[in-house]
């Protein structure tokens, strides 16, 4: 499925009864990018784990900062990108899952995770750290090994691994207060999809509203109250949860200055990078690195 202004980066793979998972027979391995991809979607279910490496996942409008190992689920029409922030790059090992297709002829239990899977009622988390939850950490893995070593009946074994996942995953998750369709999920992402991808691509330069409503070729009354309706926030709101956020694992995993963290994000100043940073973490960038 895709949506114009949304560019599907792996959006051509055909799954099938005998084929419901890709890549069979191999790991795929991923680097993202310093400098982020567009935002894009899927139709199937996005299995992940980090390798090493730290940088920043945006699922939905969310900062999602990563640092070493991690495990990400990304269900079926969640808009994501990631982005590296070591230079040499973060490691990752994917692999995508088309449910309709695993569970084909098993309705006994298979019909009862993709109910399950009505996530716009829900709230939950797309990232996982390895120190918060091992045993995700493990089942992910175990999932992407079978799919790559193609052992004797591997798809029973990935079909079982996946049911227990989504189960575990599952206890995670808290109602919304509002739900929303699909559609309304998606519709809102779609509207301010060119000013997050520019706000994601130049974070590190000065941006200002009237750079946004260029972009986006709207009014600034209404790109603020689409960012709001979309991701909770103002488009400048955005930008800076983008920068700390980004700003916040550098802290931890480079031995980079202050200084020279707070540069590299994008602000002129040391004193307004101490002012959001102690605003967003509610402690300055000093405590957060001795934390």
């Amino acid at each position: 499925m895709q949506i114009e202004s949304f560019i599907q980066i792996f959006d051509t793979v055909n799954f099938s009864n005998d084929e419901p998972v890709f890549p069979v027979g191999k790991l795929f391995d991923y680097h993202p990018f310093l400098s982020p991809e567009a935002l894009h979607y899927h139709n199937f279910i996005e299995l992940g784990y980090c390798v090493r490496g730290s940088g920043v996942f945006i699922v939905d409008g969310d900062v999602i900062p990563f640092s070493g190992r991690c495990t990400s689920i990304i269900y079926e029409g969640q808009a994501h990108i990631a982005q590296s922030i070591d230079p040499e790059k973060s490691h990752w090992h994917f692999l995508y899952i088309n449910l309709d297709c695993l569970y084909s002829g098993h309705h006994s239990w298979g019909l009862y995770v993709l109910e399950m899977l009505k996530r716009e009622h829900y709230d939950f988390r797309n990232l996982v750290s390895y120190d918060e939850n091992p045993e995700l950490f493990e089942m992910v893995k175990l999932i992407l090994a079978e799919a790559s070593e193609v052992k004797a009946n591997y798809l029973e074994v990935i079909r079982g691994l996946v049911y227990a996942l989504l189960l575990s995953h599952n206890r995670s998750t808290r109602p919304k207060t509002k739900s929303t369709t699909h559609a309304g999920r998606v519709r809102p992402l779609h509207d301010i999809a060119d000013a997050i991808n520019y706000i994601n691509i130049h974070f590190m330069q000065d941006i200002n509203i009237d750079t946004l409503t260029k972009v986006s070729n709207s009014s600034k009354a209404s790109l603020q109250r689409k960012f709001h309706a979309a991701i909770g926030m103002s488009p400048m709101q955005y930008l800076h949860h983008l920068r700390l956020n980004r700003a916040s694992v550098m802290l931890s995993d480079t031995k980079k200055s202050i200084a020279e963290i707070a540069m590299d994000v994008g602000y002129n100043s040391l004193s307004s990078f101490n002012r959001h940073f102690q605003a967003m973490y509610n402690m300055s960038p000093s405590s957060w690195r001795k934390r």
